[in-house]
């Protein structure tokens, strides 16, 4: 059973892996075919690179914010699948904008409000589920910055440039 459960936890990473590797090729395509115009295996490099740091910026916040209320521990690989889904919110708009270049910016919105609803019921039922003692306020102000944080990641992943401050 151990080695299932082992086997288990190395198939989710891997995939978690293999998701956002395709998350970063699809921005790097579209970089690349509208905004260049001709391949450079350094503009791959950095966004990569970029979406990692957009990953793991979104994985330390929600990890952050839930260890802050102490309500114990957070399962790490749920949390990182979480912060996973921003990537399919930044494809679809990225493939709207190949349709349509306006619908960009309503599909970043749109997936950008949905990711803040998404997460803001995900960790409503892990911070009720798993805190001892209910302190409304600080939840909700919690929910609502890791809500208000979705928009600014979104605008820095979304902007497909070499450039790491736009």
């Amino acid at each position: 059973m151990k080695s299932f459960t082992k086997n288990l936890v190395w198939f989710i990473v891997l995939s978690l892996f293999h998701l956002h590797m395709l998350s970063s090729l699809t921005l790097f395509f579209k970089h690349v075919v509208f905004v260049v115009g001709r391949f450079s295996p350094e503009a791959l490099n950095w966004l990569f690179i970029k979406g990692l740091v957009g990953w793991f910026m979104q994985t330390g916040l929600l990890k952050v914010a839930l260890l802050s209320l102490g309500t114990g521990e957070a399962p790490l690989l749920d949390i990182i699948a979480y912060a996973g889904y921003t990537f399919t919110g930044l494809c679809l708009a990225v493939c709207g904008r190949m349709i349509w270049s306006y619908s960009y910016y309503f599909l970043m919105l749109s997936t950008c409000l949905c990711m803040a609803v998404f997460l803001v019921k995900t960790m409503k039922r892990v911070l009720f589920a798993e805190a001892r003692s209910y302190d409304s306020t600080k939840h909700h102000y919690l929910l609502l910055f890791i809500a208000l944080a979705q928009f600014p990641l979104f605008t820095w992943l979304g902007n497909i440039t070499v450039n790491w401050v736009i």
